[in-house]
């Protein structure tokens, strides 16, 4: 092989190589961001309902007389179980949020 077939092998081979690193290839983008979230709900409890019904059983109980008792009694356990249900889960709860962090990608070329 002469000089002048080596040197235009070589030039072909770089005008290869240099066209080749000129393409763009497929790739991922990636990067992490916080994103806010709601947290999940909390759950509802039943506490405060059975001790409302329970304490307004037994003042129901101490206000009604004779044949009044076991209404009084009976009215009094009702309004307490409202009362202690929406004192123990109220209906208004605000919205929680909290953070978490995300990592996104995407294509690119």
């Amino acid at each position: 092989m002469n000089t002048l077939q080596t040197i235009t092998a070589i030039t072909i081979g770089l005008t290869f190589a240099g066209s080749a690193m000129a393409q763009s290839y497929p790739h991922q983008e990636c990067w992490v961001e916080d994103v806010a979230v709601s947290a999940p709900p909390q759950a509802r409890s039943n506490t405060g309902a059975v001790i409302g019904g329970v304490a307004g059983g037994i003042v129901g109980n101490q206000v009604g007389g004779g044949r009044g008792r076991n209404a009084a009694t009976l009215v009094g356990a009702v309004l307490g179980t409202i009362t202690g249900e929406r004192l123990d889960n109220p209906q208004q709860q605000q919205p929680q949020y909290t953070t978490q962090r995300v990592q996104r990608c995407r294509s690119a070329y």
